[in-house]
């Protein structure tokens, strides 16, 4: 992890894999015939709408997405509003939700995650040292200590059991920090060995 680090060409993979992910998800709604629209912008976002019935989305796997509308604490983090869709996307009678885009990493969690099977794989749990009978939580509202005694109140992806995640897919700054910002937490110092994270 780098604490800060402003070398030119840094991000460009977050670039490319949005590139990519336009490119593939262009094919694949085409190839299933997925409800869907581009964003605007060099390279569009595809950005999928749910079925007729209400029962399939583009952007998820069918047993993941049922699964989902089965949990009401699930189906809720569907109804995330999409920040951009007012400048990025076209209207449409339905508002758009940041779920729809391919470039969701929420999306991405889910899909993984909500799918049948995947909590009671022991080797998935022993992977991620969470014990069986845990239910994730999405978008769960954290309280991380700060060394000036308040708390940062920021909104993590996932909890699962005691294992907070983060997920990530095309945003290409987020390894990347100030000195003093990182430091501003309470117990940096006991969760990072500082010998090893690169302060440039």
């Amino acid at each position: 992890m780098s604490a800060f680090n402003d070398r030119p060409g840094l991000f460009s993979y977050a670039g490319e894999l949005r590139r990519e992910l336009s490119l593939r998800n262009q094919q694949y709604a085409k190839r299933l015939q997925l409800l869907n629209r581009e964003s605007y912008g060099d390279p569009p976002s595809i950005c999928y709408l749910p079925s007729e019935d209400g029962m399939c989305h583009g952007n998820f796997l069918r047993e993941s997405y049922c699964a989902i509308l089965r949990n009401p604490s699930w189906r809720k983090r569907l109804l995330k509003a999409h920040t951009q869709a007012r400048s990025a996307l076209p209207r449409e009678d339905r508002a758009w939700k940041e779920l729809d885009s391919c470039n969701s990493s929420d999306a991405l969690l889910m899909n993984i995650f909500c799918f049948p099977g995947t909590l009671r794989s022991r080797r998935v749990l022993d992977l991620l040292g969470v014990e069986a009978g845990f239910v994730p939580e999405f978008g769960f509202r954290a309280s991380v200590p700060l060394v000036s005694a308040r708390a940062d109140r920021t909104e993590v992806d996932m909890r699962f059991g005691d294992l907070l995640v983060e997920s990530k897919l095309t945003e290409g700054d987020f390894q990347c920090r100030e000195v003093a910002s990182v430091e501003s937490y309470r117990d940096f110092a006991e969760v990072f060995e500082r010998a090893i994270v690169r302060f440039v």
